[in-house]
C-alpha cells in the first residue's frame, strides 16, 4: 500500500489552450462521498422493499 506522501496530489490536464489542475485528494474525497450515498440509498431501498411480516 502507497503511503500518503508517494500518491499524487494533483494532475495537469491540458486541453488546446487551456489546462487545468485537478486536485487529485479532492476527486477521492468526492467519490467516497458518493460511494456512502449509493450504499445508502440501497440499504434504504432493501428495506423499504421487502416483505411486511403479518
Amino acid at each position: 500500500m502507497k503511503s500518503e506522501s508517494d500518491e499524487k496530489k494533483e494532475k495537469l490536464v491540458i486541453e488546446g489552450n487551456a489546462f487545468y489542475e485537478i486536485d487529485l485528494e479532492c476527486v477521492r474525497k468526492k467519490e467516497r462521498q458518493k460511494n456512502r450515498q449509493s450504499s445508502r440509498n440501497k440499504i434504504y431501498s432493501d428495506i423499504k422493499n421487502r416483505p411486511r411480516q403479518k
